[in-house]
């Protein structure tokens, strides 16, 4: 009997579904176009859904799978719905395997400098966003008893330059 490896056409991640936010440009993009290529089943999310279908497109020309769910990261209601739509579409199986944490804002200036308008909106994503979906995927994964989940960070937060200490403080 072929492995699951082997029966994906030699895909390492055949027969697996991951969740990647912040899909639509950067890290986010590359590692969802790395896991399609790896043939992973892709949920793609972010704000931008146009730049979303651009990324689901390549997936689809290169003969993957990828479904867009635009959302806000920093929402606890939309990552709920992220994961529920994740789980009705998985490639036909009701789950995912693979969660990249990966959304985030950035910020540019000092605590005196920045806009501090901008400052929940920053926390929003990058800290409470992010720590809602690792809870909820973790629990979901530990209940499967299988699966990955994977948080992105920055250098920033583990150097917090002068210029751009309140996002350093979220990384």
């Amino acid at each position: 009997m072929a492995n699951a490896t082997q029966q994906a056409g030699g895909k390492r991640l055949g027969g697996k579904t991951a969740i990647v936010t912040g899909a639509s440009a950067g890290i986010g993009r590359a590692t969802a176009l790395a896991l399609a290529g790896e043939g992973a089943a892709v949920v793609l999310n972010a704000r931008r859904r146009e730049r979303l279908d651009e990324v689901a497109a390549v997936i689809a020309a290169q003969g993957g799978t990828a479904l867009v769910v635009p959302g806000d990261a920093g929402r606890a209601e939309e990552i709920d719905a992220l994961l529920a739509q994740a789980l009705a579409w998985a490639d036909g199986g009701n789950k995912y395997d693979i969660v990249v944490v990966n959304a985030g804002r950035g910020l540019a200036g000092s605590v005196l400098t920045s806009d501090e308008a901008q400052w929940e909106a920053l926390y929003r994503t990058n800290v409470l966003g992010a720590a809602h979906l690792m809870r909820q995927a973790g629990r979901y994964l530990m209940q499967r008893r299988s699966g990955d989940i994977v948080a992105l960070g920055s250098v920033v937060g583990r150097q917090i330059s002068p210029v751009s200490a309140v996002y350093g403080s979220t990384k």
